[in-house]
């Protein structure tokens, strides 16, 4: 991938975060596993893009 493109998965990524975050804070999102699932895709893009 090129970094553009990561860089534009990662504010994605970043932006969605910050959503399910304040969901799961004002208790209209239940599942708060998706926290977790959301700050791994974010871990996952930052490490492909520092592995390059």
């Amino acid at each position: 991938m090129a970094k553009e493109d990561l860089q534009k998965e990662l504010s994605d990524a970043r932006r969605a975060l910050a959503s399910v975050r304040l969901l799961s804070r004002t208790g209209q999102h239940k599942n708060t596993a998706d926290v977790k699932k959301a700050r791994k895709v974010v871990a996952r893009i930052l490490t492909k893009m520092n592995s390059k």
